[in-house]
């Protein structure tokens, strides 16, 4: 069977759903056998470069965005099983399988443009019902799709994501000479949509202000609408960065926060936990599956309850020690090799 992965992602910027399916990809030629066919099919505006050794990178087509993936794509998939990492695909092909990451775009609409929320769910409700087999990454996306859509249990696989893409990073540390080292810096790492909360720490900065906040991530407009802006001199933001200058950001962080309204999995806390830095994020959504104990968590609608959390890691030195050893098992127990072997599993008896 000739398995096609949908490679529109290489021809996007890397926020978390395409990261997942760059590592997706990578795992998935570390397993496969020589005499599995893969293909990764891209419009030629592809610009992400991936160096593989047994899955094909092949441009096809002429046109770009939605519309190569309505039109062009399921023109050259028709003879196999499509994978479609992140979320969107052909509308009305059957023999596909899809990765559903979240419905933030229902649970936290003014975060979005309407006309994103429009196609997305379009695209969640007839891939949901026509696709041979839908992916969630937590249980709790699973269930919101199934509320929210109308789709079967049976038909909702969940395979949790990974971390290991930051182990072969080697840290800048230059990016350190841009922020302000009087005073211990807590990080914040996302897509600066409203939904991801970052006008907490203005409000946080009532209650607490000696430490200073760094932020990174850039805003889409076209997806995002007005994102949300920082003008505060205990506030650094620093835009877009590089993996490697990210991993130095993580590193030498005092901690990392991360106060979002609503996550589908939530991989940046966990890129946090890997570079050996204590997170405080939301207890909402998924994070309390995914986290467990190992982090400390706060109300996102209440900047005192951020403050408080911030406070004890700055006065308790025990408690972050304690989220160290706590983190271990949370790192042990996902895994981008162990995601993939998954997929692929569901990929091959779908």
């Amino acid at each position: 069977m000739n398995i096609y992965i949908n490679g529109r992602f290489l021809t996007q910027e890397i926020t978390g759903v395409q990261r997942y399916a760059l590592e997706v990809t990578k795992a998935i030629d570390i397993l496969i056998s020589p005499n599995d066919v893969v293909v990764i099919l891209t419009p030629k505006s592809q610009t992400i470069e991936l160096n593989l050794k047994r899955i094909s990178i092949k441009q096809v087509g002429f046109l770009t965005g939605h519309l190569w993936e309505q039109i062009e794509l399921p023109l050259y998939c028709r003879n196999g099983l499509l994978f479609n990492p992140c979320a969107t695909g052909p509308l009305f092909k059957t023999n596909q399988v899809s990765t559903f990451h979240d419905v933030n775009f229902i649970n936290f609409p003014e975060g979005f443009t309407w006309q994103f929320r429009l196609w997305y769910k379009i695209i969640f409700f007839i891939c949901g019902k026509l696709s041979k087999s839908i992916i969630a990454i937590s249980n709790y996306t699973k269930n919101e799709v199934i509320e929210k859509f109308g789709i079967q249990s049976s038909k909702i696989t969940v395979i949790y994501e990974g971390h290991q893409h930051f182990d072969e990073i080697e840290e800048n540390k230059e990016i350190l000479n841009k922020i302000d080292n009087s005073k211990p810096f807590i990080l914040g790492v996302s897509s600066l949509n409203k939904n991801k909360n970052f006008d907490i720490i203005l409000s946080c900065l009532k209650h607490i202000n000696n430490v200073h906040f760094v932020i990174v991530g850039k805003p889409n407009p076209k997806i995002f609408g007005n994102a949300v802006s920082f003008k505060n001199r205990n506030v650094t933001f620093l835009g877009r960065v590089s993996d490697s200058e990210l991993k130095s950001l993580y590193k030498n962080a005092f901690c990392f926060i991360y106060p979002s309204f609503f996550e589908g999995f939530g991989l940046p806390p966990l890129e946090a936990m890997s570079c050996g830095c204590a997170c405080i994020i939301s207890n909402t959504s998924c994070l309390p599956e995914i986290y467990q104990d190992s982090v400390l968590y706060c109300d996102p609608q209440s900047p005192e309850s951020l403050s408080e959390q911030i406070s004890l890691l700055l006065n308790d030195p025990f408690t972050t020690l304690k989220l160290h050893s706590k983190s271990k098992h949370i790192l042990e127990k996902y895994s981008w090799i162990e995601c993939s072997k998954k997929i692929l599993h569901l990929l091959k008896n779908t």
